[in-house]
């Protein structure tokens, strides 16, 4: 039980001054759904979780255990930037990462 409210503490953290609504606003979750789910110490789905880790800009397994990733803040943002972005953004973000990784190898 200690790991599940492990996981709503991380969450809290993470989710600093936005609300529970704008967390559901943002992934297709209901609030009765997260609110049920921390009232009765549980993990959300899978999908959930997912959703949930790419909203506040994480990883499911920092959610999960704790582990940290490798990615500082400013690189968390933007990656959720990037996937929040137009087909037509990343396709250039992709073309400059390319032609520097080629330019460099």
């Amino acid at each position: 039980m200690e790991a599940k409210n492990d996981f709503w503490k991380r969450f809290d953290e993470l989710r600093g001054d936005k609300t529970l609504q704008d967390v559901c606003d943002n992934t297709g979750i209901l609030i009765g759904t997260i609110k049920r789910l921390r009232a009765d110490a549980r993990f959300p789905s899978l999908a959930d979780a997912d959703k949930i880790a790419k909203y506040l800009n994480t990883t499911i397994d920092y959610l999960l255990n704790g582990e940290t990733d490798q990615f500082t803040p400013l690189e968390r943002e933007f990656i959720g930037k990037f996937r929040d972005s137009p087909r037509n953004i990343k396709t250039l973000i992709e073309q400059v990462v390319g032609s520097t990784i080629n330019i460099n190898n």
